[in-house]
């Protein structure tokens, strides 16, 4: 009934257009952080120094920026027992503060220099660090804990929302309001400070590099073993490459494209020590304001083809979405998805045509009903004028709240 209300109460959304700095950044490439340096590394071979870490600081989460062009940091650090925790947007070579907290801890002792950051519906960062998992939200904005557990890695939770954390070995599922379910556990001896995660778009499942690199089934509640030892070595950081659905694995050495199963299919550069790794521009499709019933729920759409048109949807399920000649469009056929591509009343510019910039505003209208708690998914694509598809969007969850 929930599901019927929202997809026959949808009307016409207002966007929200914010300001941004256009990205130097090259969509496609690979982002890796150092700890002491932003890197990049492109398909041909070539590794470019995007930033310098502030000094002090090191970094410990990488994720493409909400806006989509650029890349935001997780930094620590250590002095004196004091751990200071920083979120930073690197745009145009240009590194911008947006909020810090610290906390006395025996960090110079048992230094975890190793945390997660991911972008969410209401166009907030969401941290994990060794001082928690926390909201971040706009420049200077106090930062909202959601739970003092001190993760070493963190990811989206797809099929229900919320994230997914891994610390000591554990990995745990975290509510929107910040209750914790333990998931699944990782056996034996595994050094402390090296975790990393991401989401399997393609199901809803994880995969998290520590040593070695893990699938976790989030349905059968266990972690099996994907790749340990050579030819990777020792692992620290894996992603998602959204154009086929590779990982993106970065180790202590080297950084590789591996397939889903673990498997090297290339180096993308050696010598580096990849303590987190992000494909740019990856972030399709976000979200820039609380989606609410009664409230306009405003969404950026960017890809990086100008002038090129795209089209959203909407749907109930992501999995196992909709053959295309292109790729799996992460939206199954139901209705919700019929009213978004059909009824352009209630789904305002979910059709249209990206700007100079290869930017696009959409929303949608939430009908003031008891519908707290409802999930869909949102998808968009990108096609030129003869209808071939150019990039596909991984699928994006909003949860009512």
């Amino acid at each position: 009934m929930k599901r019927m209300a929202l997809a026959s109460g949808l009307v016409t959304a207002l966007c929200l257009i914010p300001h941004f700095t256009q990205a130097q950044t090259t969509p496609g490439n690979i982002a890796v952080i150092t700890g002491t340096a932003l890197l990049e590394i492109s398909p041909s071979g070539p590794i470019t120094t995007i930033a310098q870490v502030p000094a002090g600081q090191r970094a410990i989460g990488i994720c493409p920026t909400i806006d989509n062009r650029g890349v935001a940091l997780l930094t620590q650090a250590v002095s004196l027992n004091l751990t200071t925790i920083r979120v930073l947007e690197v745009k145009n070579g240009q590194v911008t503060t947006l909020a810090w907290t610290r906390k006395t801890t025996l960090g110079t002792l048992f230094p975890v220099l190793q945390g997660g950051i991911v972008p969410e519906q209401r166009g907030d960062y969401i941290i994990a660090s060794p001082l928690g998992v926390h909201r971040v939200h706009g420049i200077g904005r106090n930062l909202l804990t959601l739970h003092t557990l001190t993760p070493t890695g963190l990811c989206d939770n797809l099929v229900p929302g919320g994230w997914l954390t891994f610390t000591n070995n554990a990995v745990a599922a975290l509510t929107r309001s910040g209750a914790k379910t333990q998931v699944a556990r990782i056996g034996g001896m595994i050094p402390i400070g090296r975790g990393s995660m991401a989401t399997d778009t393609t199901t809803g499942n994880a995969f998290v590099a520590q040593g070695a690199l893990y699938a976790v089934d989030l349905v059968r509640k266990k972690i099996s073993t994907l790749a340990s030892g050579a030819p990777l070595g020792f692992v620290l950081s894996v992603d998602i490459d959204p154009g086929d659905r590779s990982l993106i694995v970065g180790t202590s050495t080297h950084v590789f494209r591996t397939d889903r199963q673990g498997r090297v299919l290339g180096t993308l550069a050696a010598n580096i020590k990849a303590v987190g790794v992000a494909v740019i521009g990856s972030n399709h499709l976000a979200g820039y304001s609380l989606p609410t019933p009664g409230s306009k729920y405003s969404l950026f759409v960017s890809f990086p083809h100008p002038n090129l048109a795209y089209e959203l949807g909407a749907s109930f399920g992501f999995f196992p979405g909709i053959p295309t000649p292109s790729g799996i469009l992460p939206l199954n056929a139901d209705n919700l998805l019929f009213l978004s591509r059909e009824v352009p009343a209630m789904f305002i510019d979910f059709s249209g045509r990206l700007d100079s910039g290869g930017h696009a505003f959409a929303g949608v209208a939430i009908p003031k009903a008891p519908l707290h708690g409802v999930r869909f998914y949102l998808a968009a694509l990108d096609h030129d004028s003869g209808g071939k598809i150019r990039i596909i969007s991984e699928p994006m969850g909003v949860t009512l709240e």
